[in-house]
């Protein structure tokens, strides 16, 4: 064996090598790449369940979610039930209905609001909450 075949054959080696370690770490890097954010990662529960009032998150949530078609003016295109006034929410309380609305899955005929997008996760945690508490007029 000549000097250049020596060199020539060391030098091969060498790329090779380096190919192979190329190649390792751009296959590491393409495989354990993910699209993650800090929220999603560590999403944060901010949403406050503990002594939710009728008045400050009930009645605001049902005021924006509910009535385009439960309140009095809507009464006359066919919608029998109410939730205008504290003791109307309070009687779907009490008979199981505002529950079942919240944790039905969604499309599902009981599942409102049918029109507009759904409440938000914290939103339904709430009005659980308070029907879990009892429905207070607080």
């Amino acid at each position: 064996m000549n000097l250049t075949t020596i060199l020539v054959s060391k030098v091969k080696g060498r790329l090779y090598s380096l190919s192979f370690i190329s190649l390792l770490i751009s296959m590491s890097s393409i495989t354990s790449c993910t699209y993650k954010n800090e929220q999603d990662l560590y999403p944060i529960n901010d949403c406050n369940t503990v002594n939710v009032s009728y008045k400050n998150f009930i009645a605001p949530i049902i005021l924006d979610s509910c009535s385009n078609c439960h309140y009095d003016a809507t009464m006359a295109n066919g919608n029998y039930i109410s939730l205008e006034t504290y003791d109307e929410v309070s009687a779907q309380v009490k008979n199981l209905q505002l529950e079942v609305a919240m944790t039905a899955p969604p499309g599902s005929i009981s599942a409102m609001p049918r029109s507009g997008g759904p409440l938000s996760q914290c939103n339904v945690q709430r009005i659980l909450a308070w029907i879990k508490d009892g429905g207070p007029n607080n």
